[in-house]
């Protein structure tokens, strides 16, 4: 069974990459718009143009041309879900790190140096993780990866957990993650991400909120 692992991207350039990052967004919104009905529920009988939308924009792909997603993107199916503040997709099981490298590729045309961040989460969400990518002509692809496991099998409101260890007697409070806490370390795994890609690369990109 799949799980479904969701990728929000961070441009980190000029001017002219923030109006890439805007017009990106706006060409997937305006497809995803397309097939969806009056009602604003996605048609499922559109498939194909929900599963090529990310080769059809991002890589000038027709709707039935064949693909190894895993080769392609790096991850096996992997779709525009709507979201209009950020560039965001769903992925299977992984997240897409090809994809994003294919989009800092492209983007260093416009500004050699730009950086492109990836932070990803699984639907619970138990993985989580930040990836960090810039393509630079003579060195290739640098990039530093920080990703984390999380063990937990509840998770609630941080003032909601004594209730919840009084009505579910089986657990502990090592069983159990709070949302804030759950949020305490996303942010803190893209921080040392950012600071640890700034050191090998020699970029200086800071610390920016993600809303969710």
């Amino acid at each position: 069974m799949s799980t479904p692992v969701e990728s929000t991207f961070t441009f980190y350039g000029n001017e002219k990459i923030r109006e890439l990052e805007k017009e990106i967004i706006r060409r997937f919104k305006n497809d995803f718009d397309k097939n969806t009905d009056s009602s604003g529920t996605y048609s499922f009988d559109k498939n194909a143009e929900r599963y090529s939308a990310v080769t059809r924009i991002l890589y000038g792909m027709s709707k039935g041309d064949e693909f190894d997603g895993g080769e392609l993107l790096g991850a096996h199916g992997c779709w525009y879900f709507g979201s209009t503040h950020k560039l965001e997709f769903e992925s299977k099981n992984i997240a897409p790190e090809k994809l994003q490298d294919h989009i800092a590729k492209c983007a260093s045309i416009i500004d050699p140096d730009v950086v492109v961040q990836m932070d990803y989460k699984d639907n619970n969400p138990h993985l989580i993780g930040t990836r960090i990518v810039c393509f630079d002509k003579l060195l290739g692809f640098i990039e530093h990866k920080e990703e984390e496991e999380l063990s937990y099998s509840w998770s609630c409101d941080i003032d909601d957990i004594d209730d919840v260890l009084e009505e579910e007697t089986d657990l502990s409070r090592d069983d159990i993650m709070s949302f804030q806490e759950m949020d305490e370390r996303i942010e803190d795994l893209r921080e040392t991400c950012i600071e640890e890609f700034n050191s090998i690369s020699g970029r200086n990109i800071e610390f920016i909120e993600i809303d969710r």
